[in-house]
């Protein structure tokens, strides 16, 4: 009994070529059918494409005008993507026009949340901060707004940054780094005390012919060491004290920079939406004009 033998590379080849050659056969159709359809119909088309390059003329110079204006915030709690799904809740209300819920996060008026369109916040990368998994050393995200009026941004930037530091999670979390850092420090400067005392004890049984308390030589206590330790025990002190003064755990970094200008729209990337738009649309009615409105028999 023979064994049957696997399909070599040549068969697979010839298929695929094969595939190939009745993709190309499809497009040809279609693209003979078209040209067949639209020399049949040739002033309803061109009646359709004068009619989608208005309308897209139209759009460009009517749209209204956007401003965009990007922010840098810096943080030491928690996940960014933390941040980035706040940020989302408060797009989903944008573009829900839910104004009385976000001027509860944003306080500002009705008329001025009204002018935003899209708020959306990004690592360093550019990618959708609700999306970051990452972990890097990176304490920076940004967020891109877009407004049909530009001085909505000049308080817009604070206003964020308060909203973020508002989140239930991220207030919980400062206030109990707040309890620790204060019995920290406590017990820092009890710390430090005993060390100057040592310090200052030592010193003096340098310098003394009596008998003193630290019978020990010169060289068995490290000065520099205990020097070191102290200068290290201050600048904890003194970072933990800052953050008490300030618990902030999102801070703004670089405001809103925003042109006066709105943002130009691509004119190529209208002109290729007019262009797929009439070859849809077109080839949708040339479909039924020549397969379902035609009559059955049609005489060469």
């Amino acid at each position: 009994m023979q064994e049957e033998k696997a399909p070599n590379d040549e068969l697979t080849m010839n298929e695929f070529n094969e595939q190939i050659k009745i993709l190309v056969h499809f497009i040809r159709s279609i693209i003979y059918q078209y040209c067949k359809g639209f020399k049949r119909y040739w002033f309803p088309m061109t009646f359709l494409l004068i009619g989608i390059t208005a309308g897209g003329t139209l759009y460009f110079f009517h749209a209204e005008k956007k401003f965009e204006g990007t922010a840098s915030y810096g943080y030491t709690s928690l996940k960014r993507k933390l941040y980035g799904e706040a940020i989302d809740n408060v797009n989903a209300l944008i573009q829900t026009r839910s104004y009385q819920q976000l001027h509860n996060a944003l306080p500002l008026s009705v008329n001025q949340l009204k002018h935003l369109r899209e708020i959306k916040a990004t690592n360093n990368y550019g990618s959708l901060l609700s999306d970051d998994m990452t972990e890097n050393n990176s304490q920076i995200f940004y967020i891109t707004v877009k407004s049909t009026d530009h001085v909505v941004f000049d308080s817009l930037a604070i206003l964020l940054e308060n909203y973020l530091n508002n989140i239930v999670a991220v207030q919980e979390l400062q206030r109990q780094r707040a309890e620790k850092f204060k019995r920290a420090i406590t017990y820092r400067e009890k710390e430090l005390i005993a060390l100057d005392s040592l310090m200052h004890a030592y010193t003096n049984s340098l310098s003394s012919t009596t008998q003193s308390i630290y019978p020990v030589q010169k060289g068995e206590i490290n000065t520099q060491a205990l020097f070191e330790k102290g200068e290290r025990i201050t600048e904890e002190i003194s970072d933990m004290q800052h953050f008490l003064q300030d618990p902030r755990a999102v801070k703004l970094q670089e405001p809103f920079l925003v042109s006066q200008i709105p943002v130009q729209r691509s004119v190529i990337k209208i002109a290729l939406v007019v262009i797929i738009m009439y070859l849809v649309i077109s080839g949708l009615l040339l479909f039924i004009l020549l397969n379902i409105v035609r009559p059955k028999y049609v005489p060469e």
